[in-house]
This record gives structure tokens, C-alpha cells and sequence, in this order.
């Protein structure tokens, strides 16, 4: 609401008996207590005022014959009375926003003596000082007292069925048609916002309503309420589409057709809490969705005004007078409703604009850099040059130069890592538009690209795959392709060991190799070491394939010694059975030659 001044500042400067009012005041000696009365005219769409004050001339000698007294510029219907008898008032002026006017009194008040005096005006719904519509009543009331009356009444009438929702710090005592409220202050007079509504202001929607929304219902405009009703589930469904479902409770009220100048967000929401949104006194589906779109999109981080008046006049239909705002409506038309549902879900997750495998958080506020980059990374919009035109600074050409020149090569990269995200070493930098740093990194990415492609090539002609290990270390690396590298290179090393154990076990084998390999599996041996590079176990893959090959590599050799072993056998054997034989028969012959060689014994 905006600052409202419905009460007098009663500054009580008196004038000494003889003292000319325009020569201005003399020393006061006057002190004032004052009950303020403020009464609600809804019909006359007015409140107002009456100040009962008792002044009483503490100034010793001195006599007054005029008070000066401050009340708002707007007020109207000005009048000063005593005992009965109307006042003489004169407008001296303007100051701080309110008039200054004197009041002459009837009759010179001597020291000691006291008058009763009522001040009374009214304030009209203009806009500035004050709103009263059907239902709802706003103004900006103040409470009188002096340093030695601490507890001072403010008394506010209101037609019967309001009530004060709010009113400062005051205490409140509520009749059937009249609130009385009190304050104990130091302070002569203590500004109070005053606002009153009909107890059954706010109703809940009907059965088919959001539950997140409250309407407040206005007496006696009952289409209103119905018409209302009728758009709530058709402007909640597209504004879900659109952004997404919000947590958030919001209240639905009338815009008074009154003082439209008001800021109705300032309103309490009669005791709910919850934002206000205000439709007109004749709802509109355009007005409508606009008006809710603003306050769904609240939860957003702090971000350009004009992105949100963009969205919402996308998702409305309005147009714009603001050229910014107007880029945001193009680029959703561009993009459509999936593509500015994922820019708003990235936005308000508060994550990185150059989305990856990681969940980093967004490095830099969300100003159009991000903006821009949301709408082309996240949306898929060509948006550059539309910024460059209605939204950037002629100043800020050349950093939306560099960017065009660093998102060409992050794109190309983007292009050749294929269904591997980038890292966030690149995307991070991109995001902050810390394109030096992009631009120190770019080449050993690219590099590490180049070694994944070469060993992916290899890969096909063994059928085996390259597996998760590499790409994950690939999108977590956050400074360097060490991690990356360090991987790529055990799977060529592994690679080689079994392209080699594949060829030697796939090859032709000869009789020997076939001997040597007899009580052998080479096929189980290359499938356990192909098992191992699927499961990740490189270093094992390749031991397991090195193995293999030596195995395969020594058949040969032990073909020929499981051969050449049985022959020698054989020849032993028939050669120690010749032996044998052949002693055999030489026995009989060197025992015969053994006879006649013995000498005859005589007889």
C-alpha cells in the first residue's frame, strides 16, 4: 500500500494573544490530548476523520488566540469547531505533504485555562490517501497523545460484518460496530495502518478448485467469485504445464475499482499469509493467467525483472511494451512449452546452465548471461542476437562476442564426445563466462576424445566394448583428463594382450601345438580374461590374456616333447630287450666253449 498520511499531525503551535498568524508561531506553551475517531463510509467510498482534542495553556503569561494544526493535502470538507461554534481555518501552506492550517479560536485561552476543540475532514478514495471498495477498506490513521498521556484511543467504525485485520502494534478491542485500539507511546501522534474487511471475505473455491488457492469473495459481486471460479482450473493447468507445480498457497481478490493506484500486494491477506493476486472487477482470462503467472514464478531465484514479465506474458498472451520482455515471449515461441518448462525446472533448481551427468550448482547469479545461456543450452533457442539487440549493453558486445567464439568449440567438442556429457573442467568455466579458463582446457579434452575415439576403433574389430569406467571418470573430471587417461591407457595395454591371446587361440594349430595344448581349455581361459575387461578388471584382463598367450606360445614345444618322450622310450625298451636276447644266446655257447676248454681229469 502505498504511504498514506489520513491523520493530522496536530503539531499544536499556538499563537500568543496580539501575534499576527502570519508572522508565525511564538513559544508553545500549549499541550493537547486528542481521541481520534476514523469511520468507514463504504456507499461514499470515503472515511472520516474527527480528532476531539482538549488543549490546555501551560505558558505562563501568555494567551493564545490560534493554533496551527497539520492534516493531509487530499483532505476535504475541512472544518473547526468549540463548544458548538464553528472556527475560523485558513491554509497556510504545504509541507512534508500535508496542509498546515490555522485555527482561530474563539476566544483568547489564558494560562491555566482549557478548550475542547474537534477537528473534522474527510478522505476520499483518490488513489493516494486511501481505498475503500466493496469489502475491503485501507488507510493510514494516526492516534494523538502528548508525553504526559501514555495511553491514548483511536477509535475506528466500520460498517457491521468488517473488521480490522490489521493495525500496527496497537491493542484492539473489537465492538459490533466500532474497534477501539490503544497504544501507550512517548510520541505525541504514531502513524497506524488500518485495514478492515467483511468477516466472510475469504471463501474456498468450489469443489473444483486448486487447493492451493483461496478466493476471496466480494459482497454482493457474486459473478465474480463465479467467473473466478470458472477460469481457476483452466489457468492452473496451463501455468502447471508451463513452470511446473508450485508448493506456494496464493490468495485470489477483487481489485478494488477505486484507488487502483494502490499497491494491492501491501494488503494483508486476511490472516492467511499467503500472496495476493489481484483480478479485475471483470475477470479476464489474458489479465487472469498474467496476474497468477507473476506469483507463480516467485519461488524463482532473484533473477531480471524482465524475465519474469516475459514469462508471463508468454504464457498469456499479453504483450509488452518492454523489448527485453518481448525476447523472452519470441524465445518461448521459439522453444514451446517442454523447452521453457525445462529452462524454468534448471532456474529454479538453482543448477548449472550448461547441463551435464554432474548436478553442479549455477556458478554466477541469474542475470542474462545465465538467462541467455538457459534459453540456448537448456531451451534450445537461438537467442544470442536477440539479446545483442533488445536486452545487453552496447558495452557488453564484445563479452557476447567471446562467447559466441568459446561456444562454437564447446559445441564441436560437444558434437564429437557424442552420448558422453562433457565434463565439468568445460562447463563449469562456460557457465561462469570464464572462457580463458574454457579455452586452457578445451585442447585435453579434446586430446582425451581423440584416445577414446582410436581405442573405440580398435574395440570393434574384437568385439568387445569400452565399457562405463572411462566415461564416468570422463563427466566427473572437475580440473584434468589425468583420472581419464589413466584409464583409456590400462584398457589399451589390456587391449593388446588380447588381441594377441584372441589371434593365437583363433588361429590354425598344428599337431604338435594340438599335442602340446591335450588336457587344455584356451577358449574358457580368453573367455575368463574377456569377462574381466566387461567387469572393468583390466590389469586382470590383460594378465589373465599374457598368460594365455605364453601358454599358447610353449604348445608347441610340448607337443613336441609329449611326442618325442614315448619314442625314446620305445627305443629303450626294444633296445634292452635286444640286450637281454642277445645275452641269452651267447650263454649256452660260452658255457659249451667253457666245457672244452677244461683240462680231462685222469682216471
Amino acid at each position: 500500500m502505498a504511504a498514506v498520511t489520513a491523520g493530522t499531525m496536530l503539531s499544536v503551535i499556538g499563537l500568543p494573544a496580539g501575534a499576527d498568524a502570519q508572522d508565525g508561531p511564538g513559544p508553545s506553551g500549549l499541550t493537547a490530548a486528542t481521541i481520534a475517531t476514523y469511520v468507514v463510509d463504504v456507499e461514499a467510498a470515503a472515511v472520516d476523520v474527527r480528532f476531539e482534542t482538549i488543549l490546555t495553556n501551560g505558558a505562563a503569561g501568555v494567551a493564545f488566540t490560534d493554533v496551527f494544526e497539520s492534516i493531509p493535502v487530499g483532505a476535504v470538507d475541512v472544518s473547526a469547531t468549540a463548544g458548538g461554534r464553528a472556527l475560523d481555518l485558513t491554509r497556510a501552506g504545504t509541507r512534508d505533504g500535508f496542509s498546515q492550517w490555522s485555527i482561530g479560536l474563539p476566544a483568547p485561552l489564558d494560562p491555566g485555562e482549557t478548550l475542547s476543540l474537534v477537528l473534522a475532514w474527510r478522505l476520499e478514495a483518490d488513489g493516494e490517501a486511501v481505498v475503500v471498495a466493496p469489502g475491503i477498506a485501507a488507510f493510514e490513521a494516526y492516534v494523538g497523545g502528548t508525553e504526559a498521556v501514555t495511553r491514548s484511543a483511536l477509535l475506528v467504525e466500520v460498517p457491521v460484518g468488517f473488521r480490522v485485520v490489521a493495525a500496527g502494534d496497537l491493542e484492539v478491542v473489537e465492538g459490533e460496530d466500532r474497534v477501539t485500539m490503544f497504544t501507550a507511546t512517548a510520541q505525541p501522534y504514531l502513524p497506524v495502518p488500518i485495514v478492515a474487511e467483511l468477516d466472510d471475505n475469504l471463501v474456498r473455491v468450489g469443489s473444483g478448485a486448486d487447493p492451493r488457492l483461496t478466493l476471496a469473495d466480494w459482497a454482493g459481486d457474486g459473478s465474480w467469485s463465479r467467473e473466478v471460479d470458472r477460469l481457476l482450473p483452466e489457468v492452473v493447468a496451463l501455468l502447471d504445464g508451463w513452470f511446473g507445480p508450485t508448493s506456494s498457497s496464493f490468495e485470489l481478490r477483487r481489485r478494488p475499482r477505486l484507488a487502483t493506484d494502490i499497491d494491492p500486494l501491501a494488503l494483508p491477506a486476511a490472516g492467511t499469509g499467503a500472496p495476493v493476486v489481484t483480478v479485475g472487477p471483470d475477470p479476464d482470462r489474458t489479465e487472469f493467467t498474467h496476474e497468477l503467472a507473476a506469483v507463480w514464478l516467485a519461488d524463482l531465484p532473484p533473477t531480471e525483472p524482465w524475465l519474469l514479465d516475459g514469462l508471463a506474458d508468454a504464457v498469456s498472451g499479453s504483450p509488452s511494451d518492454d523489448p527485453a520482455a518481448t525476447v523472452v515471449s519470441v524465445v518461448a515461441g521459439e522453444i514451446g512449452r517442454d523447452g521453457m518448462r525445462r529452462v524454468v525446472d534448471v532456474l529454479r533448481a538453482g543448477s548449472i546452465s550448461y547441463p551435464g551427468a554432474g548436478n553442479q550448482p549455477q556458478p554466477i547469479s541469474a542475470d542474462w548471461r545465465t538467462v541467455l545461456d538457459l534459453f540456448e543450452q537448456v531451451g534450445g533457442a537461438s537467442a544470442a542476437e536477440l539479446f545483442r539487440v533488445d536486452v545487453i549493453e552496447p558495452a557488453d558486445a564484445p563479452l557476447l562476442d567471446r562467447r559466441a567464439a568459446a561456444r562454437a568449440d564447446y559445441l564441436a567438442l560437444e558434437d564429437r564426445a557424442g552420448d558422453w556429457a562433457l565434463p565439468p573442467m568445460l562447463r563449469v568455466p562456460m557457465a561462469a563466462w570464464d572462457f580463458d579458463t574454457f579455452a586452457a582446457r578445451q585442447a585435453e579434452v579434446s586430446d582425451a576424445l581423440v584416445a577414446r575415439d582410436l581405442l573405440v576403433a580398435e574395440l570393434v574389430g574384437v568385439e568387445l566394448e569400452l565399457g562405463g569406467i572411462a566415461r564416468a571418470a570422463f563427466e566427473a573430471a572437475d580440473a584434468d583428463m589425468a583420472d581419464v587417461m589413466g584409464v583409456l591407457g590400462r584398457q589399451a595395454s589390456a587391449l593388446e594382450a588380447l588381441e594377441e591371446a584372441m589371434r593365437l587361440v583363433d588361429g590354425d594349430r598344428g599337431l604338435l601345438a594340438w599335442i602340446g595344448l591335450f588336457g587344455d581349455d584356451p577358449d574358457a581361459e580368453l573367455a575368463a580374461a574377456v569377462a574381466a575387461w566387461d567387469a572393468g578388471r583390466y590389469e586382470r584382463a590383460e594378465s589373465l590374456a599374457h598368460a594365455l598367450t605364453d601358454r599358447m606360445d610353449g604348445a608347441v614345444g610340448r607337443g613336441t616333447l609329449r611326442l618325442v618322450l614315448p619314442a625314446l622310450l620305445v627305443l629303450i625298451v626294444v633296445a634292452t630287450l635286444r640286450g637281454l636276447v642277445r645275452r641269452n644266446r651267447r650263454a649256452p655257447r660260452r658255457a659249451a666253449r667253457r666245457e672244452r676248454t677244461q683240462p680231462v681229469e685222469g682216471s
